[in-house]
């Protein structure tokens, strides 16, 4: 009986896998539609609106937020770029794939809007498991300063999810940006209090510079490369300091 019992309990894991694995398939379909479509002006609209649809019908699912997208999908990249530090390395990963990153009970996919040139604006949706076991379909909303990144990393500290996000306005310059969130009544928020200014994290440098933005789990520092503009030039100068934010009661301060 408990043998029976134990086939039924796989039978319907391996169910729901498949299941789940082609909204995944389908999303990945989605993508691919839209780089093939990314110079048809005439098509690009309804292609556009098919994989904001996808993405909507495949992260509302309750099931899928137990579940990653399979590596052998080709254009949905996942949890691979946390240790990118290098602009180009994002900038083309963010424009051939959906970008996947987890952590603990979060997802975040994030796509570039693949317009052309050297200026990109990306959209980003999150995926969250609340403590209630509910399953949270979030299209992030993007503000002033940081609407052009799409996000690469995400770190947790207790109920706090820390957000690495990556993006480029043209013009020789790239910027990174790092926005907190956390669990408030069932619902994922952004955690403004939590900013030094109250205003998420924008750091930016001329594209051949790094950031260099880095976290450090055991002191719950984070760390940036800061660059001085040139007024003159309208550039960065090529000195830089060393910013240390570290996590503590609930906010970043510098140290």
């Amino acid at each position: 009986m408990k043998t029976k019992f134990l086939y039924i309990i796989i039978f319907i894991g391996l169910k729901n896998y498949a299941q789940n694995n082609g909204l995944f398939k389908e999303l990945n379909k989605a993508q691919l539609l839209r780089l093939e479509h990314r110079s048809d002006w005439e098509k690009r609209d309804s292609v556009d609106n098919h994989f904001i649809s996808v993405i909507k019908k495949t992260l509302t699912k309750p099931e899928t937020c137990n579940q990653l997208p399979s590596d052998s999908l080709s254009y949905i990249l996942t949890n691979r770029l946390q240790k990118a530090v290098i602009g180009r390395t994002l900038v083309y990963a963010f424009m051939n794939n959906v970008v996947v990153t987890s952590k603990k009970n979060l997802k975040t996919f994030s796509i570039d809007h693949l317009g052309g040139g050297s200026y990109h604006t990306y959209s980003s949706y999150l995926q969250f498991k609340n403590s209630n076991d509910q399953c949270l379909f979030i299209p992030l909303e993007k503000t002033q300063e940081n609407e052009s990144s799409g996000f690469y990393r995400i770190e947790h500290i207790n109920h706090f999810y820390f957000l690495f996000g990556f993006g480029t306005y043209g013009g020789g310059k790239q910027h990174f940006t790092l926005r907190i969130f956390k669990e408030k009544n069932g619902q994922l928020i952004e955690s403004k209090e939590s900013y030094p200014n109250h205003t998420s994290l924008f750091l930016e440098c001329n594209r051949s510079q790094q950031i260099n933005l880095t976290f450090d789990s055991s002191t719950k520092i984070f760390s940036y490369n800061k660059y001085e503009q040139d007024l003159e030039t309208g550039f960065y100068k090529r000195d830089y300091k060393v910013v240390k934010l570290q996590f503590k009661a609930g906010k970043l301060s510098e140290i």
